[in-house]
């Protein structure tokens, strides 16, 4: 079976270079004697069945080719292969050794080596990536996490001998973060051998982790330096310290200096490397966990404790772990003694009442007053945190409700409703902001009784609340300049419902309320239903399935909400029937006032027609297509006693004008990826249309990019997703590019 193999192989001459080097094996040999396509014209010691890898992948002709000595399982004779095989003459297998053979390899620098190893491109179906490979793969996916959550430092590494020219700045990945740490360890731990089958002496390859650490590092540097942009060359008279700064951003790593210049450079780094391992080693780290007392006047206590990387749910008291009173436990932390007291050192340079922790003989909780508390909480814990130390806070702190905030109340307009019991987006609705705190809203006088007590953290109502000071203030401004109620669209509204939660007044937005009237439409929204089972409509031939049932009842819940939406079913599950049966609804309920308009691709026309005279032979059809169609004025005179009208896009295009100067009752754009372009001349025109119903059936309404959405959306409910430019800034282009779990979540939402 062929296979690409990877291994990498360090710069002996470089700390923190080297390259990957991949090599191919395009059949396997057996045990049998010849291997399978008798290579028996390779010189002696070449590995039988190896091909140059870029025979199996393309993509790796431009890549430097090379020949590379392997330690690798054999038999007397032959390589045994990497996917194991049946043995064909009975009996034992014979007993494999490390033998070694010359085989030809391509090699990847390192940058270059995370791109191709992130972005497969194996040409034969029927090359599976060895073990190796796969173990590169999850490392080179590992390298991109941690850069992406800023997990790599500056370094100053000596090359042989200490020589002055060899010294390099380099970057390097700082391993001991706590979720990086594992991840690690993991890793090495399952890197197979045969990553470490090029070393010169089987017996000193050097371990897993050293290796797969060095990958880690170098391929981090690699992109560090990529992504940094070109650097500025120093000056001549620049400091050591400045060469350096220079060198980590520019394509020569090489630091110039005396070597006593340049050790003491690296000693203050080292010093500052220490500071970052302070909160713990790759088994143990340090956790501090803030308590809330159980009453107004009580003491808040802050505890320390060891938490197990491996298992992060173990967690053992300072002071037991200090005195060595763990029994069974402690061999899952050792050098307790040691990182308590260099983690809480470091600690409480950032928390100095933490050194109360450190007086006594052993580790103990420190008691701190309501500030001390706040001010932990709000600016220690969050560096502490982003030093590698465990923060575990009360649950409540995180709550937008234990906050100040503002919260937005909506109610219909008085006179701007759309006839009894309907609300869309056309409705205008009033609206107000309020300030609110623990989940209720605060009257003024309230506020002035919170402001007077002076204090960041109390309890309110029976909840412990935080009282930043720049939130009291911006409260205090709020009440002063009390925001009038003005009209908002329901547009705007459901935007601030289910949109990204910004800040009013500097206050952050904790809720939108609706209320009355238009509450009850939210309520109808959100459930999805219409409150009462779906009932097939008069002159329906059709049984629906369950889930067309819970279509056509959704289609008709978005009919009463004055709500465009989509049906997105799969190709071939009836969105045609569904809409059929919604049609019939809307006509038996009295609500259907005019006809209404079918836009399909030219290939389907004659599909609605026939459809409608199949399930829906009650409705009126009338195919507006072909060379004799109704133009201009005669079309609004055809439409008389007609329900259904079935154009294409291409007439919506030509025949913009006539359509769109009809009043549609529903507007019905089938297959609507036809309009992912909102540029395109029949996406304006299916812009143009007038309807009180707007709906759009397909199965794709994403297919490349969420441009295709936003046009989408843009027909059924305009200006919901805000403009095209404001909907790229604000969501598409962090989706797309970051993959932004936030906006992604919003977008979600809101759709």
């Amino acid at each position: 079976m062929p296979a690409l193999h990877a291994l990498w192989r360090p710069d002996p001459a470089d700390a923190a270079g080297g390259r990957l080097l991949l090599w191919a094996e395009a059949e396997g040999p057996t045990d049998a004697g010849a291997p399978v396509g008798a290579h028996e014209d390779r010189p002696r010691g070449h590995h039988p069945a190896a091909v140059d890898p870029a025979d199996l992948d393309p993509t790796l002709a431009r890549a430097e080719p090379l020949e590379v000595r392997l330690w690798l399982p054999s038999t007397r004779s032959r390589p045994l292969p990497s996917t194991p095989t049946e043995h064909r003459h009975g009996g034992r297998p014979p007993k494999p050794r490390l033998r070694r053979w010359r085989v030809p390899a391509r090699a990847l620098p390192p940058a270059v080596a995370v791109d191709w190893l992130l972005t497969p491109r194996t040409s034969d179906p029927d090359a599976p990536a060895g073990d190796d490979l796969r173990a590169f793969r999850a490392a080179a996916r590992l390298v991109l996490a941690a850069l992406a959550r800023q997990r790599f430092v500056p370094g100053l590494i000596a090359g042989p001998a200490g020589a002055a020219a060899q010294w390099r700045a380099r970057w390097r990945l700082h391993l001991l973060d706590g979720d990086l740490a594992p991840a690690v360890a993991a890793l090495a731990n399952a890197l197979p051998p045969a990553c470490r089958a090029a070393a010169d002496d089987p017996k000193a390859a050097p371990p897993a982790r050293d290796l797969l650490e060095d990958f880690l590092h170098a391929c981090a540097d690699a992109l560090v330096r990529i992504w940094a942009g070109a650097g500025v060359a120093p000056p001549k008279d620049a400091t050591p310290a400045a060469r350096w700064l220079a060198a980590l951003f520019g394509d020569d790593p090489t630091v110039r200096g005396s070597p006593a210049q340049l050790q003491r450079l690296q000693q203050a780094l080292q010093h500052w490397w220490r500071g970052l391992a302070a909160a713990g080693d790759e088994r143990t780290r340090l956790v501090l966990r803030l308590e809330d007392p159980p009453d107004d006047d009580g003491a808040w206590l802050l505890r320390t404790q060891l938490q197990s990387r491996a298992d992060p749910s173990l967690q053992v008291d300072a002071a037991e772990a200090y005195q060595g009173a763990l029994g069974p436990l402690a061999a899952r932390f050792p050098d307790a003694q040691a990182l308590l007291l260099t983690g809480l050192g470091h600690a409480s340079r950032v928390f100095p009442p933490l050194r109360g922790a450190l007086t006594g003989a052993a580790p103990a909780p420190v008691a701190l007053a309501a500030e001390q508390a706040f001010g932990f909480l709000r600016d220690a814990a969050p560096l502490l945190e982003e030093g590698g130390f465990g923060v575990l806070v009360p649950p409540w702190w995180s709550r937008p409700e234990a906050r100040l905030g503002a919260r937005l109340r909506v109610a219909p307009a008085p006179g701007g409703g759309r006839g009894e019991g309907r609300v869309g987006l056309d409705q205008l609705l009033r609206y107000r902001w309020e300030v609110a705190l623990g989940g209720a809203t605060l009257s003024a006088e309230e506020f002035a009784e919170l402001s007077r007590r002076k204090a960041s953290l109390i309890r309110w109502r029976g909840a412990w609340v935080r009282l930043d000071p720049e939130a009291v203030e911006a409260a205090a401004r709020f009440f002063e300049r009390r925001r009038h109620q003005r009209d908002l669209s329901v547009a705007e509204a459901l935007s601030g419902a289910f949109g990204d939660r910004a800040e009013v007044a500097g206050l952050p937005v904790v809720d939108v309320r609706f209320d009355g009237e238009a509450g009850r439409w939210l309520a109808a929204l959100e459930g999805g239903a219409l409150g009462e089972p779906w009932t097939d409509p008069p002159g329906l031939r059709a049984t629906l399935r369950p889930y067309q049932q819970q279509g056509a009842a959704w289609l008709t819940l978005a009919a009463r909400l004055g709500l465009g939406v989509c049906l997105a079913d799969d190709m071939g599950l009836g969105k045609t029937v569904q809409t059929l049966a919604f049609l019939l609804q809307e006509r038996a309920a009295g609500r259907a006032e005019g006809p209404s308009l079918v836009v399909c691709p030219t290939s389907v026309v004659r599909n609605w027609h026939d459809e409608a005279a199949r399930f829906a032979p009650d409705l009126r059809v009338l195919v507006h297509h072909g060379a004799d169609r109704a133009r201009g004025k005669n079309l609004r005179a055809t439409l008389a006693g007609t329900d259904l009208v079935v154009t294409s896009y291409p007439l919506l295009r030509s025949d913009a004008a006539a359509l769109g100067a009809i009043d549609w009752y529903a507007v019905v754009l089938d297959e609507a990826q036809q309009i992912k372009n909102p540029d395109t001349a029949q996406a304006r025109a299916a812009r143009q249309l007038r309807g009180s119903v707007r709906l759009t059936l397909t199965g794709t309404p994403i297919e490349n990019r969420l441009d295709e959405l936003w046009s989408i959306v843009e027909f059924l409910n305009p200006g919901y997703l805000g403009t095209r430019s404001a909907f790229r800034q604000r969501l598409a282009l962090p989706i797309e590019r970051e993959g932004d779990p936030h906006k992604t979540a919003t977008l979600r939402r809101l759709v």
